[in-house]
């Protein structure tokens, strides 16, 4: 096996005992992972916890063992996973009811159904553990019937601690307004993260993770809906894997304390308000802080994706992006730079003007106008990357950019394009004072350059044939 991956032997299994896992130390830190490329001899040790006998609970069952009640005095309740080596695989409705003696309670992995309200009145709890979330919603295991409570307010304040063992989707609401956990732990393997899974999990520090204000979303999840993530005050850094695809409107809206981000190449979607109010960002896909760079293969960023994030200073949208949604960079005041395929929501032939102005990038639809009044008075220098028709206004009244770059394949600027840009200095230029045009803009339109008062040589094609009144 020299040079290659090996497959980690199966659980062992033991009454009394539920298997930990395999580990290449003998301290037990350092999980073994068969992913990992072996290239000498290896040795892995396993570990084991004891459960509480058989005799601390009331159950029944011959091929497939229900537990009913617990009998035992320990404030740990570890679940056997055997008894008498046959599976337990169910646990009733109120099954633990009132046992407010409980502090940790382990549910082990073969089990197949969890009734309502298994642990009604169980009000001490800190720590938990379960292969599943049944019904939705954690509510439902501490409430006697279906819940409709989304909030999860029947969920113990004492409760710090969750880890799922088998779930591959969090469902919707799995653990909405549960503010009292600190940390929840979810299985590898999960492929989704449901709609307000975590929502306004204030307290929540530990996703995943052994280091406070750290989440680690599973390498395989390739959505984040809708308020994944919505309010949680505490989060700082977010990791995620290569098999993301989409982050849902909201998902990490109000999320105070985030500072950096790292959004995957395999992402396509960026949702409405994604990242809007999270204050502290300095930086995205960077290591510089005040840069926000998208990776090439987002095609849609929606409305005030990023909404709030005074800390950024460049910005960087790749030609893979054909369409931004309004108000993009709302309130985004301190950015000085910024690389885009187009000067506007997206290139469009709309006859409305405010759909097709710098301005709409940085104000909701209601507000958006032709006279870029929105636009930060921060930004110094626009680069366009990919539209090759710059609308009419674009630009206008934009009056303290100081450079503009537009595509040297550019075949046609609109009237008032530049209108009122009275600090541009450089247009397709290096050089102070200097406006290139490019070759392949036949007609300088009305009022292109109208009280641009720095400009002192404009250079336009030997074949321009028309310049237009005020231009």
């Amino acid at each position: 096996a020299h040079n290659q991956r090996v497959t980690e032997p199966d659980a062992l299994i033991d009454d009394g005992y539920t298997f930990g896992g395999w580990f290449i130390n003998k301290e037990l830190t350092t999980v073994y992972s068969s992913t990992a490329t072996l290239n000498e001899d290896t040795t892995i040790y396993a570990y084991w916890t004891e459960e509480n006998k058989p005799g601390d609970f009331t159950y029944s069952g011959t091929s497939a063992i229900t537990v009913s009640a617990y009998k035992g005095t320990s404030t740990t309740m570890w679940i056997p996973a055997y008894i008498a080596g046959v599976p337990v695989t169910t646990i009733p409705a109120s099954a633990f009811k009132n046992q407010t003696n409980l502090i940790k309670v382990v549910v082990p992995d073969f089990i197949t159904t969890l009734g309502y309200g298994i642990f009604a009145g169980c009000t001490s709890i800190e720590e938990l553990t379960v292969p599943f979330i049944p019904y939705h919603t954690l509510d439902n295991l501490f409430y006697e019937s279906n819940s409709q409570y989304s909030d999860n307010q029947h969920v113990p304040a004492s409760l710090k601690k969750v880890s799922i063992t088998s779930e591959e989707t969090i469902k919707n609401y799995s653990f909405q307004k549960c503010k009292y956990i600190e940390e929840i732990n979810i299985p590898a393997n999960v492929t989704s993260i449901g709609y307000d899974a975590f929502y306004e999990c204030s307290a929540l520090l530990r996703l995943n993770s052994e280091v406070d204000g750290v989440f680690n979303v599973p390498e395989g999840v390739t959505e984040i809906k809708a308020y994944a993530f919505y309010n949680c005050l505490l989060v700082e850094i977010v990791n995620t894997g290569e098999s993301l695809s989409s982050i849902g409107n909201y998902a990490f809206t109000g999320c105070k304390s985030l500072v950096q981000f790292t959004i995957p190449e395999t992402v396509e979607t960026i949702g409405e308000y994604a990242f809007s109010g999270c204050i502290s960002i300095t930086k995205i896909n960077s290591t510089m802080d005040g840069e926000l760079n998208i990776p090439f293969g987002v095609k849609t960023i929606n409305t005030c994706a990023f909404k709030g994030l005074a800390n950024i200073t460049k910005v960087y949208i790749p030609n893979s992006v054909t369409d931004c949604g309004y108000g993009v960079f709302e309130g985004c005041n301190s950015i000085e730079e910024m690389i885009l395929p187009f000067a506007s929501r997206r290139f469009t032939d709309d006859y409305d003007l405010n759909y097709r102005t710098f301005d709409s990038l940085f104000v909701t639809s209601s507000y958006s106008n032709w006279k870029n009044t929105h636009v930060p008075s921060s930004i110094r220098k626009v680069t366009i990357t990919k539209q090759t028709i710059i609308s009419e206004a674009t630009f206008y009244n934009c009056q303290y950019i100081e450079e503009i770059t537009i595509p040297s394949a550019t075949t046609s600027i609109g009237p008032s394009a530049f209108y009122g840009c009275s600090a541009l200095v450089r247009l397709n230029s290096t050089t102070d004072g200097v406006f290139n045009v490019p070759d392949g803009v036949k007609v300088i339109k009305s009022s292109l350059f109208y009280n641009c008062l720095l400009a002192e040589t404009i250079n336009i094609s030997n074949s321009a044939t028309t310049i237009e009144s005020y231009a």
